[in-house]
């Protein structure tokens, strides 16, 4: 069932149960955003059960800006996983959205089952969800970009120099 989530308590509370939650699904990051930017936060849900709880929910918001019409998981968000923890609850959860004809972006950090469904296509990753921080210092610098190195060699050296003196390369103020 597709329906807009605002002012419905149950509703948030059935997802607040679900393992995969976060605070980019809670109730109050969400409504925070929906203010902030005038959202209106659906939610495709499979029925909340006795217990209270929902056997799955995606979040999602229907965009119509300068980049045309889409659905966006999690806007303003680092991350917002589909709360479905088995292939036939996220392909029936999905199948509305999918019907409504418009691009769809997902962000997700713990769902894989988005990335192993042939008709979603990932087109990146953020840089942390890949880094394993356990690793020592020198390891996890040699596994960055030369790009990225390079970006945050020139950040430090700013840093160093002060925020309005000129370098070789050019001259700028960082403020």
């Amino acid at each position: 069932m597709l329906e807009h989530i605002d002012g419905q308590p149950e509703m948030w509370r059935a997802i607040a149960h679900h393992p995969l939650n976060s605070l980019f699904s809670s109730q109050s990051w969400t409504e925070a955003v929906a203010r902030t930017y005038g959202f209106k936060i659906s939610v495709s849900m499979k029925g909340i059960q006795n217990d209270g709880k929902a056997d799955g929910a995606i979040l999602y918001c229907q965009l119509s800006d300068l980049r045309g019409e889409r659905i966006v998981c999690g806007p303003f968000s680092d991350y917002c996983d589909p709360l479905v923890s088995d292939v036939g609850t996220w392909r029936e959860l999905v199948a509305p959205l999918i019907s409504l004809g418009f691009p769809i972006t997902l962000r997700c950090l713990s769902n894989e089952l988005p990335a192993i469904d042939k008709r979603f296509v990932k087109v990146s990753e953020a840089a942390w969800h890949g880094v394993d921080l356990a690793r020592p210092e020198l390891e996890i610098w040699d596994s960055f970009l030369a790009a990225a190195r390079q970006n945050i060699q020139e950040g430090t050296a700013e840093r160093r120099q002060g925020p309005c003196e000129p370098r070789a390369s050019r001259s700028s103020c960082v403020l």
